[in-house]
């Protein structure tokens, strides 16, 4: 989310070629897989939490580059930024302190979108072997290790097909909520 949301920013602010470079790389990190990525990152890395994290960050780190562009391109022809132009603030201040603040609700927004995402690629790659690994819990390498005993104890596989449901739809709602919220806010 930080990386995304600083190149967004830059290139929505800035503009020309800046622009031009960060949107031509996240169209290119766009068109790749997710899950073919990760599974590639995982085969040749390893498959230790901090790497799923990095690896998890960078698939995504694009999309909140597009969302944050938008309003960024939009608020940086706004009034009060003209004003903090005026007044000597900086081209970091202005973004830290006028743009973000002002776009902050499409971005609480994707981050509850792109949780639910996360979580369910996290669980294919737990399920496909090249997830968090033991000792470490992965609720689908649960599913994956429940799946022969599923004839005797269909409860082994049940409980974290839930789980993974259950903070799927938890995500989807905090990200419904908060789009109501900020909606209503306005």
């Amino acid at each position: 989310m930080f990386v995304g949301t600083t190149a967004g920013l830059l290139a929505g602010y800035h503009g020309g070629w800046i622009d031009n470079l960060i949107m031509r790389a996240t169209d290119v990190a766009l068109s790749i897989p997710a899950i073919l990525f990760a599974l590639l990152v995982g085969v040749t890395f390893g498959s230790a939490v901090w790497i799923l994290v990095i690896t998890l960050g960078l698939i995504f780190s694009p999309v909140f580059a597009r969302v944050m562009r938008a309003p960024a391109l939009v608020l940086k022809q706004r009034e009060f930024v003209m004003a903090a132009r005026l007044s000597g603030l900086t081209n970091g201040r202005i973004i830290v302190r006028h743009l973000l603040p002002n776009a902050l609700g499409p971005l609480l927004v994707q981050f509850g979108n792109t949780a639910s995402i996360v979580i369910m690629l996290e669980a294919s790659l737990g399920y496909l072997g090249q997830g968090v690994q033991p000792p470490d819990a992965s609720s689908g390498r649960m599913v994956s290790d429940a799946q022969p005993f599923l004839a005797l104890d269909p409860m082994m596989m049940v409980a974290p097909i839930l789980l993974i449901v259950v903070m799927t739809f938890s995500w989807n709602l905090l990200a419904d909520g908060v789009q109501r919220w900020l909606a209503n806010r306005h």
